[in-house]
């Protein structure tokens, strides 16, 4: 994104314009262990007055979905960097995206308009969770961490996921001579995500100015369940209120421990059924003690 911007003001140059590339991203764990990104990108106009920097407005009607997809392609190209020095390898590894690069415009289709003749939220929301929910099951990667005592089970070397967490492990072993707090915020770092695949990334990101933030999702979750924790008062209390009756609300919440149970049915019948067979071994053993001793 950082090429891209530095791209973009290239296109300012040619269109007089002030712009700036909003974006958010989804993570896709492919069955081979590559990671995809999906973008939806979007170019915002901006004002050129600093102290209204922040507004979102329309970019200019000339600037077609071709550009922008060529400044994207040339920011991928162009973007690449090397790897801090690693003992098996000092001059560090070359690390730059892959060829496939395929940026695509929204196409807007008539299930996906609204009365504004704009493409829905619920249209966004689909792509990404589309590829947000399949982005953890097709690797087969685990959701713990692994430790010493447990990676040799999952580094099976006839799986292209086992060889990738063999390869984070040993890449990961701090070798001797190494200090301790260096190595583990460098190539130490493979083995607190190993069971990623090497992957230490967020499954989702998104830009300050794409939409809303998700503080304020937060805020106004608290809000809503704050209102309906404490209904507004009716209408003889608010009179009772504006009368001057002194009044105080007092809310209590806590938690209770309620028990433990079993989910289903068929977990309280196996658990009943061993529970029986296991009286049943020591009335047996018992029995067999008694007619031994007499």
């Amino acid at each position: 994104m950082i090429a891209a911007t530095r791209n973009l003001r290239q296109l300012e140059k040619l269109t007089g314009a002030k712009l700036r590339l909003s974006y958010t991203k989804v993570a896709e764990f492919q069955a081979r262990g590559a990671v995809h990104l999906h973008a939806l990108v979007r170019l915002d106009g901006r004002d050129p007055d600093p102290a209204l920097s922040h507004l979102t407005l329309s970019p200019p009607p000339g600037i077609s979905a071709a550009q922008v997809a060529l400044l994207l392609r040339a920011a991928v190209t162009e973007t690449s960097f090397t790897t801090a020095p690693h003992p098996y390898r000092p001059q560090g590894w070359p690390i730059a995206w892959g060829e496939h690069v395929d940026p695509r415009p929204v196409r807007l289709a008539a299930r996906d308009l609204d009365d504004a003749a704009e493409i829905t939220t619920t249209a966004v929301a689909a792509y990404l969770a589309k590829y947000a929910t399949k982005a953890t099951e097709t690797a087969g990667h685990l959701s713990t961490r692994l430790r010493p005592d447990t990676v040799r089970s999952y580094t099976d070397h006839t799986t292209h996921t086992g060889r990738q967490i063999d390869a984070c492990w040993r890449l990961g072993q701090r070798p001797g001579g190494w200090d301790p707090e260096e190595w583990s915020t460098s190539w130490g770092r493979l083995w607190r995500w190993a069971h990623m695949l090497g992957f230490a990334g967020h499954f989702s990101t998104r830009s300050r100015r794409y939409s809303t933030t998700l503080t304020a999702l937060r805020q106004a979750r608290r809000d809503w369940q704050r209102d309906h924790a404490n209904p507004r008062p009716a209408a003889d209390d608010v009179e009772r209120l504006d009368d001057g009756d002194d009044t105080t609300e007092v809310v209590i919440s806590a938690l209770h421990f309620a028990g433990i149970g079993w989910h289903t049915t068929a977990d309280a019948l196996l658990a009943n059924t061993a529970a029986a067979q296991a009286r049943a071994r020591r009335r047996a053993a018992r029995e067999e003690l008694t007619s031994t001793a007499g």
